[in-house]
């Protein structure tokens, strides 16, 4: 009996740990904004202090596409997009730590979009990465 109890607990706090970050990434995918067209795959998680997240993704040639990332501990998420061999294209450490970019694609490329919680961040914290092209 006492077994049950704990499983039923656990769950509840695994499902509403993850409703927390699915509803901050709803939330983070409005700052896209109606000029855009919100991409469907999105990345939500909860990660730790010490964790990277990574998401990939195809972005078109001749296509402007405005990436947002937004953290659930109130601390700036540190991110980067690297293109198909590794290069660094941008990382908002250089840019006061800017939740979100809008990047023209002069080529068809697969991209890494990486992030990770501030510095400063001490537990774990929901992190969601979303992107949209321009209409």
């Amino acid at each position: 009996m006492k077994f049950a109890a704990l499983i039923i607990a656990l769950a509840a706090c695994l499902s509403n740990g993850f409703g927390q970050c699915f509803s901050m990434a709803e939330t983070c995918s409005k700052s896209i904004g109606n000029a855009y067209l919100l991409d469907p795959s999105f990345f939500n998680a909860e990660i730790s202090p010490s964790d990277v997240a990574s998401f990939r993704a195809i972005w078109l040639k001749e296509q402007t596409y405005r990436l947002a990332v937004c953290s659930s501990d109130n601390l700036s998420a540190e991110w980067m997009v690297y293109d198909e061999n590794g290069t660094l294209l941008f990382s908002n450490t250089e840019f006061e730590s800017a939740t979100q970019w809008d990047f023209l694609c002069e080529h068809t490329m697969h991209v890494q979009l990486v992030v990770r919680l501030n510095k400063n961040a001490v537990q774990p914290a929901c992190v969601a990465i979303v992107h949209g092209f321009k209409k």
